[in-house]
């Protein structure tokens, strides 16, 4: 499962998939899994739109630390 595209699962598989979230299970593959599927879904952003979520997380002009 951890090899197939999540957009060709089955129902059975999605369950599974659910099943095996990191919130709910310890497994460092389920771990991994989620984290490539979100790296995915970054890929797939347009330009502008991962430039503003990178803004976000990482501002360019950091704070001074104790503000």
């Amino acid at each position: 499962m951890w090899l197939k595209n999540p957009r060709t699962w089955t129902a059975g598989q999605k369950a599974i998939f659910e099943a095996l979230h990191p919130k709910h299970v310890g497994l460092r593959t389920a771990w991994a899994y989620h984290l490539k599927l979100a790296l995915q879904e970054f890929w797939e952003l347009s330009a502008a739109l991962a430039e503003a979520f990178l803004r976000v997380v990482r501002p360019s002009d950091p704070q001074p630390a104790g503000r």
